[in-house]
């Protein structure tokens, strides 16, 4: 129910698909509204325009609609999804109507999520803007082609524009259960996703209209805890399991799996593919030679002494970061020796995920104290070269990335994906 903008009238919507017209001097109803063309399902919101004589409502039957309060008639009819299947999330549930310096235009709220700018006078949708509603698992880049991808905790990954920060969901059924990691391939046309349904899918997503979950899956034997994909080689996924397996896949079929004596909780492959490196629980950190498709353990030098959370590869290799939940940050050389042998502890709290910028002068680590720390001395290692923000993610920050060497991307326990630009 809600007043008109003129003060003169108010309006009632319900379940029954009626509307009310109600004089506001004595609340009596003026007039029943109720045509041929209106909604077949429950109405659950509605809005004004601003100059009083129409409205718009959503409802249950996946459409919003344009009505002449003096006539009652129908004048524009939207009808939901624009494109895919129907289905739950495609109701809508709120609406408004807006005049700004752009025009006027209606904004309706689907269940998903989804946000729809309707333009009411040639009645299309003109943009329809997407995000993540529940909790975000992983982000992975793809810096040729300015797009992130990021999936979620109910199974959803969105392709994000980094130019025009749109966001497209890859169709299909997909998972169906969390997908808890997923890596960009080498030329950025396969994106591999791992899920809860212990499956890997490796997914075409060259371009727009191959945004869809790939309908083969590939049967892990155990639960995913990360993945990552080669970086010379388009065909290369490395997936790490919490049954104490590092999972080796070539061109789409399994190649090697082998047993570790640790719990894997992150994997990277080197910028050669030459070589793998696994952190996981009780401190573990294990560098393999990758020559073939098993990998062959070649050092495991001293972690903390609590569980890893990442590990990442500097652009050339030659320096390796790792977090921890003991607000650590290690980074070791290329001979596999920490060079920062004290650590850096400036985190308040765990320290899930650290990066380094492409040309490898600054490293990026987040934490669950909300904090975001830029690290500017990669050579002689001063931790005081820092730079740091907070109050980054409500609830603290799970990944961080950069962009390009001036920005970084974050996404945090709010749902929402942040880019950051670093001044000097």
């Amino acid at each position: 129910m809600r007043f008109a903008p003129d003060g003169n009238t108010y309006l009632s919507a319900g379940s029954d698909q009626k509307l009310y017209v109600y004089s506001s001097d004595k609340g009596e109803i003026i007039k029943e509204i109720e045509h041929k063309d209106g909604h077949k399902g429950a109405i659950y919101s509605f809005a004004w325009s601003p100059d009083s004589k129409r409205i718009v409502t959503v409802s249950a039957d996946k459409t919003a609609k344009i009505w002449d309060v003096d006539s009652g008639a129908v004048t524009k009819t939207f009808t939901f999804p624009a494109s895919g299947g129907p289905s739950h999330d495609d109701m809508l549930a709120g609406c408004l109507w807006h005049t700004g310096p752009s025009g006027t235009y209606c904004v309706v709220l689907a269940n998903s999520g989804a946000l729809y700018y309707l333009d009411t006078e040639a009645g299309t949708i003109k943009q329809t803007l997407h995000g993540h509603r529940d909790n975000i698992m992983d982000i992975s880049l793809d810096r040729k082609n300015s797009r992130a991808f990021a999936c979620d905790l109910i199974g959803k990954v969105g392709v994000w524009d980094l130019k025009s920060l749109s966001c497209q969901w890859l169709g299909g059924k997909g998972h169906e259960k969390t997908v808890v990691g997923c890596a960009i391939n080498a030329d950025g046309s396969i994106l591999a996703t791992v899920g809860l349904d212990d499956k890997l899918r490796l997914n075409k997503v060259k371009e727009a209209k191959d945004y869809q979950f790939s309908t083969d899956a590939i049967g892990l034997g155990g639960k995913p805890s990360a993945v990552a994909c080669g970086n010379k080689s388009p065909g290369l996924v490395a997936v790490v399991l919490a049954q104490k397996k590092i999972v080796i896949v070539r061109d789409g079929r399994i190649a090697s799996s082998t047993d570790t004596s640790f719990e894997p909780t992150s994997v990277a492959i080197s910028p050669d593919d030459s070589e793998l490196a696994v952190a996981g629980k009780g401190g573990k950190i294990v560098f393999y030679a990758l020559a073939g498709d098993t990998p062959k353990e070649k050092s495991s030098p001293e972690g903390a002494a609590l569980n890893l959370n990442s590990v990442r590869y500097s652009a050339d290799g030659k320096l390796v970061v790792v977090t921890d939940s003991d607000r650590r940050i290690s980074i070791f050389d290329s001979s596999k020796k920490n060079v920062i042998p004290t650590n850096w502890r400036y985190h308040g709290a765990n320290v899930p995920d650290g990066a380094f910028s492409p040309s490898g002068a600054l490293m990026v680590t987040c934490s669950m104290d909300e904090s975001l720390i830029v690290w500017g001395d990669l050579k002689g290692f001063d931790p005081l070269v820092r730079k740091r923000a907070d109050m980054v993610h409500a609830q603290g920050v799970m990944r961080c990335a950069f962009t390009d060497d001036k920005t970084v991307i974050t996404m945090g326990f709010d749902r929402c994906i942040k880019i950051w630009e670093i001044k000097a």
